[in-house]
């Protein structure tokens, strides 16, 4: 049975060493005095014990001696290029020893200590905390699309017809299931040599070159030996391949229903296979692909949490193999595998990490017991003395060194990003100025040191690259969003805020600018940068409308004027140009799932109430206009969708129909799914089901059919409901379905 990995480095040197190596760190219950006497403390400062023996200014609290604070991350000396210290968080003692009171701390310190966030929130089925993170945790502060979250009365018309829009959904991107985890008929899933070969290097050029998982050369020669083998082939070796072409999929409109298909049994054969039970590369691998591809469908589904058992599997496995540690202690590795060893962890660190920060979940590796050196900026395949035929990359060298200079970069971004985020989970997510700063200027060190091409704003470049400049950007602007937003939601709106909303202002718009240019091109890697970056954009579009929102109420409590400041008057105007232009990007999109439907009329709902607010600047008193023109936004914007669809499903009926009558005359015997179906004609997505043959069984969740008037966003989070429709206050808390 696998296990969590415990041992510190002189176990791995060692292997006779067996156990929990590291020193328990207890934290005194007494103070100096009270502990020698053998005496109860009664843990004040000073104590009553000690103010008795006249011993006021001698009464201290000194920690247990440890090598290492309980609360400080180990910073590896391989690292050292990394400045780390915005994530220390300073002790909180008097000049002589003494432990101070939370009380007198924020007192002394009240400028530099933040207030607790109040977005952190526990589920009301209290079986996991979502915290501050999570991408609509800013609702909390936007009364009307808090509203619209909590289905109040006045909403529940735009719910119905939801419903509606979510079944048709639903319905649209249900596929059969087919192999059912057998291993024989998985390798029949198998296409052809040259098939194979073109959806690997669709693969390699697109996903392949964000997460070094596996490389071209090693694809094509597992695909070479399987192709060559007489008897059992590796089933891990099939799996890897299959997963490749199945995220390449994802990037085809025509062909990723066919991908979810092959998801489905990789999935089911990795759950019931007990080779990927064993800890080894090519599991690792075959996992972390898996994990790429649910990441994808996320992007179109309501099951993002779908990923907390493939991420529980893979992350045992990963310890349980010391991916984590460095690869130089363990006897016999070559130059080759620690290299592979080194990009596995990077990949499955910024992987885990990414899915806790988009689902506002903690992310639960001991940062130290991390060791593990980044990545090196090399050319690995070419150390590989035991290769047996001509690497087979088309990248060429200037390529390579994009692609490894921008996976460093990231997993730096990763490295700097988790500490924090492990605060931001605690239960007293508390920060302060300082660590906001140092925070910022370890992100921007790290941009600096990247190659001119891969740096914001550089042009001209291919567009790999520049999704590749937007990810590395937008990891920095969406992180200090989330760090500032600790600052400002659930406080009320006050002059002193500017600051922070002046620069939750620039990090969104940023956000906004590069997501436009990225989603508008007509390539494949417009999917792939909405698939990785669409919680980014409902972030930072919903973080610029509560900034117009906040400086809006600032500037009624400070201006004697009834007109709006031309500074508000600029951000509303240019705001409601990327909503508008975001919004047609998501309205050729929401058809793929209903996570993108939603976030339309999420962002639709807070175009119109944000159109509004500098019109009506007439007063307080006004915002009861908002709440009516939400609701009307959000009416019209889900019957739009509901006659689309209809309209779409009707026009498939009748190619169906016309399908149907051409084959009739002349009938054929159907071919079944598992044989050469990458061979067939392009089916469209709405018939599906009715191409496939009879004997297939069909998918379906039963989630899926559960689509009456239940939440439909997130997993619950708490909200303040709203008892009338003339009174608007700041909602301090949500309603949502996990997403």
């Amino acid at each position: 049975m696998l296990t969590f990995s415990h041992l510190n480095a002189d176990a791995f040197e060692n292997p006779q060493k067996n156990g929990r190596k590291r020193p328990r760190v207890r934290e005194p219950v007494a103070c100096y005095h009270c502990r020698k006497c053998k005496v109860r403390c009664d843990r004040r400062s000073p104590c009553k014990q000690c103010q008795d023996r006249g011993m006021d200014k001698q009464c201290t609290y000194s920690r247990s001696k440890s090598p290492v604070s309980a609360t400080e991350p180990i910073l590896s000396p391989r690292r050292a290029e990394i400045d780390l210290l915005a994530l220390q968080q300073p002790t909180t003692r008097s000049s002589d020893g003494e432990i101070l009171e939370p009380r007198s701390v924020l007192q002394h310190n009240q400028a530099t200590v933040s207030h607790t966030n109040s977005a952190f929130k526990g589920s009301n089925f209290k079986t996991r905390l979502i915290s501050g993170t999570h991408w609509m945790a800013v609702c909390n502060d936007l009364p009307v699309i808090g509203a619209m979250l909590e289905k109040t009365i006045d909403f529940q018309p735009t719910w119905r017809t939801f419903a509606e829009v979510k079944s048709l959904l639903q319905v649209a991107n249900t596929v059969p299931s087919g192999a059912n985890g057998d291993s024989k008929k998985l390798l029949d899933l198998l296409p052809d040599r040259s098939t194979c070969e073109k959806w690997i290097r669709r693969y390699c050029e697109t996903y392949g070159r964000i997460y070094h998982v596996i490389d071209h050369n090693c694809l094509i020669t597992e695909l070479e030996e399987i192709s060559m083998a007489t008897g059992v082939v590796n089933e891990v070796h099939v799996l890897k391949i299959l997963l490749a072409i199945a995220i390449s999929m994802q990037t085809d409109k025509s062909e990723r229903l066919r991908g979810r298909i092959i998801l489905q049994e990789a999935e089911s054969r990795i759950h019931t296979s007990t080779q990927f039970q064993k800890p080894c590369i090519g599991v690792v691998q075959a996992l972390l692909l898996l994990i790429i591809m649910k990441t994808v469908t996320a992007s179109d589904t309501d099951k993002m949490y779908s990923l907390v058992g493939i991420m529980g599997l893979t992350t045992q496995i990963a310890l349980s193999m010391g991916l984590h540690r460095d690869p130089a202690l363990f006897p016999g590795v070559t130059p080759y595998y620690a290299e592979v060893r080194k990009r596995l962890w990077a990949c499955f660190f910024r992987l885990n990490l990414e899915y806790c920060i988009r689902g506002g979940s903690h992310f639960g590796i001991r940062l130290e017991d991390v060791d593990c050196p980044l990545p090196s900026p090399i050319d690995f395949v070419s150390i590989n003395s035991g290769t047996t035929r001509e690497p087979s990359s088309f990248l060429n060298q200037a390529q390579g060194a994009t692609d490894q200079a921008f996976n460093i970069a990231a997993m730096k971004l990763a490295i700097v990003r988790a500490p924090l985020h492990q605060r931001l989970c605690s239960t007293t997510p508390q920060l302060s100025t300082e660590v906001r700063d140092r925070m910022r200027d370890s992100f921007h060190k790290i941009l600096r040191e990247l190659p001119l091409n891969l740096r914001e704003g550089a042009s001209p470049c291919s567009p790999i690259e520049k999704l590749q400049q937007a990810l590395l950007s937008m990891h920095v602007h969406s992180f200090m969003i989330i760090i500032t937003l600790n600052f400002v939601v659930g406080a009320p709106s006050h002059n002193s805020q500017r600051a922070d909303l002046y620069e939750l202002w620039d990090n969104s718009i940023s956000i906004l600018c590069q997501l436009q240019e990225v989603l508008q091109s007509e390539t494949e890697l417009s999917g792939v940068a909405y698939h990785l970056l669409w919680t980014d954009l409902a972030r930072a579009a919903l973080t610029a409308c509560l900034v117009v929102g906040r400086l809006r109420s600032i500037n009624l409590g400070t201006t004697v004027s009834n007109g709006p400041q031309p500074t508000l008057v600029i951000f509303q105007q240019l705001l409601l140009k990327y909503l508008d232009s975001l919004s047609q990007i998501l309205a050729g999109r929401y058809h793929l799932g209903p996570v993108a439907a939603k976030t339309r009329l999420v962002l639709a709902v807070a175009m119109a109430v944000t159109s509004s607010l500098i019109n009506d600047f007439g007063g307080l008193q006004q915002d009861s206009k908002f709440f009516k023109v939400g609701i009307t936004a959000s009416e019209e914007v889900v019957t739009k969708m509901e006659r689309s669809l209809k309209r779409k499903a009707e026009e498939s009926r009748i190619a169906l129909l016309g399908f149907n009558s051409t084959t009739s005359a002349s009938p054929s015997v159907p071919t079944p799914l598992a044989a050469n179906w990458m061979d067939h004609a392009q089916i469209p997505d709405a018939s599906i089901q009715a191409l496939f043959s009879s004997d297939c069984s069909f998918y379906l969740d039963p989630e899926s059919l559960n689509v009456g008037m239940q939440s439909d966003l997130c997993l619950p989070y708490p909200m303040a409901s709203f008892k009338s429709p003339s009174t608007i206050h700041s909602a301090p808390n949500l309603l949502w379905e996990d997403i």
